[in-house]
């Protein structure tokens, strides 16, 4: 259970990352999360962008969390408490050698939420209907940024996840 409650952390870091990444011209439209309440709620998204940006934060933990516990259960890439307090009371530099292993695996996971995302959540939530209304050029760049923007919470995840159990 412990890998979970450090994935939640890295999770946040990684959602985080994924929102600070957002270009100007993305922050003035509603966030994705902030089109799904707009979309249960009948009101608009604008309405919402504090609670979309936590929504944001949380749907990335609970992705982190669900992350660190599937990779935890793969031999060799260990996130367990015996790591974690052997670690802890340490406080000298003594950094270990990086691991690559879990930010490719975020990387892929970033894959997936890229292909989910756009394949299942945008059509839910009136996304692909404003992409579909951009002409082809600025559909296609602002597809490549929410590509872009889940390769680096997945890259971003796997890091922190590494960094928080080393």
């Amino acid at each position: 259970m412990f890998e979970v409650v450090v994935g939640l952390v890295a999770g946040c870091v990684g959602a985080a990352a994924m929102f600070a990444a957002r270009t100007p011209e993305m922050r003035t439209d509603p966030h994705d999360t902030s089109l799904l309440l707009a979309r249960i709620s009948g009101g608009d998204p604008h309405s919402y962008p504090t609670l979309g940006a936590l929504l944001q934060v949380g749907y990335g933990a609970v992705l982190g969390g669900a992350f660190a516990y599937v990779t935890a259960r793969v031999p060799g890439w260990s996130v367990s408490v015996s790591d974690w307090t052997t670690a802890v009371p340490d406080w000298t530099l003594n950094v270990p050698a990086w691991d690559e292993r879990l930010w490719l695996a975020g990387l892929l996971y970033g894959v997936v939420l890229a292909i989910v995302g756009l394949g299942f959540w945008a059509p839910l939530i009136g996304l692909q209907e404003r992409l579909d209304a951009l002409d082809p050029h600025d559909r296609a760049r602002r597809t490549a940024m929410l590509v872009a923007a889940h390769l680096l919470y997945g890259v971003i995840l796997g890091a922190a996840l590494q960094a928080l159990t080393a």
